[in-house]
């Protein structure tokens, strides 16, 4: 209700802002760790830890804001689909090919797009400070199969 015109419209356009921060914090990123754009003739690991939520996801959204128009039924990867090793640490890849193995999120058909970490149900520390979340880091693998 206390909403800006600009908030209000960045919610219109997007639906991210929709949920309070106690239910869902969301993140976006179009860069990987080098700050070159994401694009979908590469491949990335995207890394990280625990999060301090009660689940999470990381979802692709095409240069459009909107899910890749493909049928890899793959578009995101969440916390029940990674394998953290006794660290703790995870890996998961976006990539526009289905890998092996793993955790993966297609961004074929995606064009220049982004990643959306939620953070659902966050714990009251994360909310109270943002900059302390532990972010899972994008690091570009290679592109059209070179490095």
């Amino acid at each position: 209700v206390d909403a800006d015109p600009w908030t209000r419209a960045q919610v219109a356009l997007t639906g991210l802002l929709a949920l309070n921060k106690s239910q869902a914090i969301y993140f976006t990123t179009n860069v990987d760790a080098a700050g070159a754009a994401l694009r979908e003739d590469c491949r990335y690991q995207v890394t990280g830890g625990a999060l301090p939520a009660r689940w999470w996801s990381v979802t692709v959204y095409a240069d459009d804001d909107y899910l890749p128009l493909n049928d890899d039924d793959a578009l995101s990867f969440d916390a029940t689909e990674v394998q953290p090793d006794a660290s703790g640490r995870w890996s998961a890849l976006v990539t526009s090919q289905r890998p092996a193995e793993g955790a993966w999120a297609s961004s074929r058909k995606a064009g220049s797009y982004s990643l959306t970490l939620r953070l659902y149900q966050p714990s009251q520390a994360a909310q109270n400070n943002l900059a302390a979340i532990p972010m899972p880091v994008v690091t570009r693998l290679d592109c059209g199969g070179r490095a």
